[in-house]
């Protein structure tokens, strides 16, 4: 099953992700890299991949990284995301 993980302090982000039409078709994991649990974490992911700002979208199949999204300058980073895995739903249902 394909798996959103979203890194972003922003809860705005995650809420729109969860009232997408496509969120009960991948595994969601939100990171928030202001939380004390989770920042360590949220770190690793964004400097494996070289980015810096958030949010940071990363979509996976198992353990096969499908495509990441990210943008200095863009807020669509979460609609990029949520397009590419609605397009996934026929290739991987």
């Amino acid at each position: 099953m394909i798996e959103l993980i979203l890194v972003s302090s922003d809860l705005e982000d995650e809420k729109k992700v969860m009232e997408s039409e496509v969120v009960d078709k991948f595994y969601f994991n939100f990171i928030d890299s202001r939380s004390a649990y989770t920042k360590k974490e949220a770190y690793t992911i964004k400097t494996d991949w070289g980015a810096k700002k958030e949010p940071f979208v990363l979509v996976k199949n198992k353990d096969k990284v499908l495509r990441c999204f990210y943008s200095e300058e863009s807020n669509k980073v979460i609609d990029k995301a949520l397009e590419f895995i609605k397009g996934l739903q026929e290739t991987y249902d």
